[in-house]
């Protein structure tokens, strides 16, 4: 079953990315913008944070999902003892479909980070980089000169913003992205594990029975990340604990660049950037 540790990020980004679309409201009136892209610029802020929510409760379905097979599996693996095929022919589906589960995390984990490109985009910039996704907005973050090149204003490689997004750009998503690779342009390497049955003897003088389970990541993924508590084989991470952790490091690094993305607007907007105050324009 999901750890319940598993919804925190999911929480603290929603709520961030509410926060986030609220203070920049008064951004539009702020920069002398007329009442007609004013009332544009609000619906599309609230249309970019509603997306990413949208992204966010995506991973964590599939996260979940990840767990209910598992538990599937085990009972199945009750349910067909002593039967000697079962286990492997069980083993064997829910690596499958585990892995199935486990892959759209990863590609769901990239387009949150896309998404919250967008917001940046958009809040700095205007309507014309409401698209950037993550990939324009971690090369301004990493480039001033292209930055400026593409703006004007350089508004992402000189701040806290761009600090972040280039951290999180070179310890997590540049490595999804080549995971993605992998899988999307040269091939599919199965996911590894299987299944151990156990039979011991109780105090009652009957035999408890038992199965251990375990999916483990594909090989290109281990030589590219290791879960917390896998440190000694990162090979041995199960898929549901990869999931777990990849998705609650892309949730608590997308909520800090919203976060000091807030912090920013807040000071445009001529308020204390870790104030707790809430404005909303609706001229």
């Amino acid at each position: 079953m999901t750890s319940p540790s598993a919804w925190a990020p999911y929480e603290e980004l929603r709520q961030q990315a509410i926060d986030t679309a609220v203070c920049y409201l008064p951004i539009s009136s702020r920069r002398g913008q007329s009442a007609e892209l004013r009332k544009r610029n609000q619906t599309t802020i609230m249309k970019l944070r509603d997306s990413l929510i949208y992204r966010s409760e995506a991973i964590i379905w599939h996260v979940t999902l990840l767990s209910r097979i598992q538990e599937q599996a085990l009972a199945k693996l009750y349910s067909t003892f002593p039967n000697p095929n079962a286990p492997y022919d069980i083993a064997r589906a829910t690596a499958r479909d585990q892995q199935f589960v486990f892959d759209d995390v990863v590609f769901n984990c990239i387009a949150l980070f896309d998404y919250v490109g967008n917001i940046v985009g958009f809040a700095y910039y205007g309507d014309r980089r409401r698209k950037a996704k993550w990939g324009r907005i971690q090369k301004y973050a990493r480039d001033e000169e292209f930055d400026r090149r593409d703006n004007i204003n350089v508004r992402i490689a000189r701040g806290a913003v761009g600090e972040l997004i280039c951290e999180s750009q070179n310890v997590l998503v540049s490595r999804l992205n080549d995971y993605r690779a992998d899988l999307l342009h040269y091939e599919t390497v199965p996911a590894g594990g299987g299944v151990t049955t156990r039979l011991a003897k109780n105090s009652v003088g009957t035999s408890d029975l038992s199965f251990d389970l375990k999916i483990t990541v594909p090989k290109p993924f281990a030589k590219r990340f290791v879960v917390p508590g896998y440190e000694a084989d990162g090979a041995k991470a199960t898929l549901v604990h990869a999931a777990e952790w990849v998705a609650g490091q892309s949730h608590a690094r997308c909520r800090r660049i919203l976060r000091e993305l807030e912090r920013d607007l807040r000071r445009e907007a001529g308020r204390d950037p870790d104030g707790t105050d809430r404005v909303i324009d609706m001229s």
